[in-house]
């Protein structure tokens, strides 16, 4: 080919050459451009859905590459209680279960997202309001294992808690320690168990503390502890986006000293509407707000669920679970919550038995709304119920 000063004689097989090169070029420049076009459309369908369901969003950056299972949190509202549910794939954690009057509702709440047995139960310390109903969770699911305070306290309560531990074949037991717990095998999901000292006499400072993670998500969730105990700690701890403050919003845990190093976006607080408490305690919300946090209650709120794929986080909100508060608790008077939503009583026709959890109930109890067709029982009167070895619900009191 005879070469001219900066261009190229063109032959018809160059023609053709050149006009499939060009071709490719556009093509592949369309391409391109299609794609970047299709990724920005998803990602404001994402945040458009997510403004129109009502559900609040945060997005915490770029997710681990093949991470897929996406872990949800539940805040479950026990009225003046704890109890959190950790799912995350095939691994589901308990950490607390409200008082034992709560624990047909817990039980049937949780039962559809356990996958064989119930992986973790976290007993963050002896009170009744947070261990209350643990025998009839050991009743109802296989637990694989056991993490609690190692705190012994002289009462019924934790002597059913420990019966029920002590009679599950085959679940492993231990106090806190510093610990990782991961939930999957790349370890983009783990639960860290954090140490905070078993020196102090008070149960609700030895509360189990635990930081469940899901990539750049994290959620803290404190039990009963004090004020002593987190200043005690400060440097054990670090930024959070989501906070479960301590002791229902007590005044006498979740210090500004301890807000300032966990700077969560988010706070969950769970207490009962009308408790004879007071919780969450003024002092306590208005140091969540000066921090600029967000609060949730269940008291205002019901059940909270938190889910997130380890990039964004999500809240939705849910009905609200009313029931008595029981008599001669261990940790509150019966104040003055809202009455059972049942109405019961000796009008009543009939009763209705749960197979799973062994309690009977009234036809028009809340427990009963709830509960799977499959486990009911049907008994024509108490005493037949009775006799068959069940034992009357703690809300209705057939």
């Amino acid at each position: 080919m005879k070469k001219i000063m900066g261009t190229a004689k063109v032959t018809g097989e160059n023609r053709l050459i050149r006009f499939m090169l060009l071709s490719i070029i556009l093509i592949t420049a369309a391409a391109f451009i299609g794609c970047s076009d299709n990724s920005e459309t998803g990602n404001h369908a994402k945040e458009d859905s997510a403004a129109s369901s009502g559900y609040v969003q945060n997005d915490m950056g770029s997710k681990a590459a093949g991470d897929a299972e996406n872990m949800t949190v539940h805040f479950i509202d026990v009225g003046q209680g704890d109890c959190t549910f950790i799912d995350y794939g095939s691994f589901e954690a308990l950490v607390d279960c409200g008082e034992w009057n709560y624990s047909d509702e817990v039980i049937d709440y949780i039962a559809p997202f356990v996958d064989g047995e119930l992986d973790l139960v976290i007993a963050t310390h002896p009170d009744s309001d947070h261990i209350g109903g643990m025998q009839y969770i050991f009743r109802e699911f296989k637990v694989g294992s056991v993490i609690d305070s190692g705190v012994i306290k002289n009462t019924v309560t934790y002597d059913n808690y420990k019966n029920a531990v002590n009679g599950e074949s085959g679940c492993s037991v231990s106090d806190d320690e510093d610990e990782v717990i991961p939930l999957d095998s790349k370890k983009f999901a783990y639960i860290r168990i954090i140490e905070t000292g078993d020196e102090d006499d008070d149960a609700n400072e030895r509360s189990v503390v635990s930081e469940v993670v899901c990539g750049g998500v994290k959620v803290l969730l404190t039990g009963d502890m004090g004020q002593k105990t987190e200043k005690a700690n400060l440097d054990r701890f670090s930024h959070v986006q989501v906070l479960k403050a301590a002791h229902h919003g007590s005044s006498k845990s979740t210090s500004t000293e301890f807000l300032k190093k966990t700077s969560p976006d988010y706070v969950i607080i769970s207490a009962g509407a009308g408790n004879s408490y007071g919780h969450p305690h003024k002092e306590t919300l208005e140091k969540i707000s000066k921090i600029g946090a967000t609060v949730y209650q269940t008291m205002n709120e019901g059940t909270i669920v938190m889910r997130t794929d380890g990039k964004t986080y999500t809240f939705e909100t849910g009905g609200s679970i009313t029931v008595n508060e029981p008599e001669g608790s261990e940790t509150y008077s019966t104040g003055s919550a809202g009455a059972c939503d049942s109405t019961g009583g000796a009008d009543s026709e009939g009763y209705i038995g749960n197979s799973n959890t062994g309690k009977f109930h009234y036809p028009d109890c809340s427990s009963v709304k709830r509960m799977s067709e499959s486990n009911k029982v049907y008994f024509n009167s108490r005493n037949e119920a009775v006799g068959q070895g069940y034992e009357p619900c703690g809300n209705c009191k057939p």
